[in-house]
């Protein structure tokens, strides 16, 4: 979308969000509650939908007018390298349309081309390739705004449950905040090729268009594997498996059966739903592999298990009619154990457990004395992640063991 309709829209948007949220506070209060204000209510709620829907409906369309487009003659690399003001331009204005489209805040970079945002439709143009998807990262990961180093979350020593007042002016239940709250480092990862100059300056957009996406696919697959097994060290964030507060069960078997392995999942299924205090809807995260042993085994054994189309975008599958969602991951490990060749089963009562933070991927082109001497430039694609599952204590389940080996 270009950055004036990107702008005018979000803006527009907004302004009606506000509208009829100081028009709903004003009946809450008492202040009025006339037919005319109810009115001002719902007219401000018809434009908010009004302007969702006209940026639903445009964004295809609109894209196509962004100076950076799939029909476009501009290359983000080319710009990056020309470092004229008409360039940098172009860059800044891409930068603040993608952050006004994605509705989130896009780190002021100042006024130079040392990087420049990644448009979406470029991220997904990269061709198929052996690099790992990154389910987690699409579905759960927030936009990281401005946090430094470091991210805080905040908590609480105990939970606030609310009670009735007992009598008149008799005191409800207090909780007590946590001022600190829960840290989650912010980390850097990304990937870097050196490529010629004469492809950068014959072939632009080629780059763009092949070489961006599939770095850009590299850098999230190296984020998705660190949220599984990353240990907090060595520049990683502290993945699932890792947290000291997951619940964790153990599959010993050496001929698993589906009967025998499914116990052991519902019990994790119990415990995080009966810790998170949510319950009916889990999600069960497993590699590929151990998804297709247990559509095997459901054949073999004759169990029916229910499946349905995913409950929701990004999910793999649907089991019990949907009320257990299924995500195949490819980024967890598959060399645990004793014999490195077991994977894990994560289970967990929802989404909203992971604390998955990520900025919007990065690109930045470097031709120092020694690249120049070989004519080759550096491309680097790099994206920041703050990641924790920890805030609530036993809402995930890692299952474990042997009945786990290599199908």
């Amino acid at each position: 979308m270009s950055a004036s309709l990107t702008e005018l829209i979000a803006t527009r948007r907004n302004l009606a969000a506000e509208r009829a949220t100081t028009l709903a506070e004003q009946i809450e209060s008492g202040d009025s509650r006339s037919i005319a204000k109810q009115a001002e209510i719902e007219q401000a709620l018809a434009d908010l939908k009004h302007y969702r829907s006209l940026e639903v409906d445009l964004r295809e369309v609109a894209s196509d007018t962004a100076i950076y487009n799939q029909n476009s003659k501009r290359s983000i690399i080319a710009d990056m390298r020309a470092k004229s003001p008409e360039a940098e331009a172009r860059i800044t204005a891409s930068q603040r349309a993608i952050a006004a489209d994605r509705g989130i805040e896009v780190r002021d970079l100042g006024g130079g081309l040392a990087l420049a945002t990644i448009p979406d439709w470029l991220v997904a143009a990269a061709r198929p390739m052996a690099i790992k998807k990154a389910p987690l990262l699409t579905i759960a990961a927030k936009p990281l705004a401005k946090s430094g180093l470091e991210l805080r979350l905040p908590t609480f020593t105990t939970e606030p449950v609310a009670g009735p007042q007992t009598a008149l002016n008799a005191a409800l239940p207090t909780a007590t905040f946590v001022d600190a709250g829960l840290e989650a480092p912010v980390r850097t990862y990304g990937c870097q090729v050196d490529v010629g100059v004469q492809l950068l300056e014959q072939s632009p957009i080629a780059v763009d268009r092949q070489i961006i996406p599939a770095m850009v696919a590299a850098t999230d697959a190296a984020i998705e594997e660190s949220l599984w097994t990353g240990t907090g060290s060595g520049g990683t964030v502290e993945g699932l498996i890792a947290a000291d507060t997951v619940n964790t069960e153990t599959y010993t078997d050496t001929t698993p059966t589906l009967v025998e392995a499914f116990p052991k999942i519902e019990a994790l299924i119990r415990e995080t739903e009966a810790a998170g205090a949510w319950g009916g809807t889990p999600i069960v995260i497993c590699h590929p592999r151990r998804l297709s042993w247990i559509r095997q085994q459901a054949v073999v054994e004759g169990r029916d298990l229910g499946w349905s189309p995913p409950p929701f975008a990004g999910a793999t599958a649907g089991w019990f009619g949907g009320n257990v969602a299924v995500i195949a991951d490819s980024a967890a490990p598959t060399t645990l154990g004793t014999g490195t060749n077991e994977d894990v089963v994560a289970v967990m009562r929802s989404l909203d457990v992971l604390d998955v933070y990520v900025s919007a991927p990065r690109v930045r082109v470097s031709e120092g004395v020694a690249a120049s001497n070989s004519l080759s430039a550096t491309i680097t694609v790099s994206r920041m992640v703050a990641f924790s599952a920890e805030r609530l204590a036993g809402a995930i389940g890692i299952l474990s063991g042997t009945g786990l080996a290599a199908p």
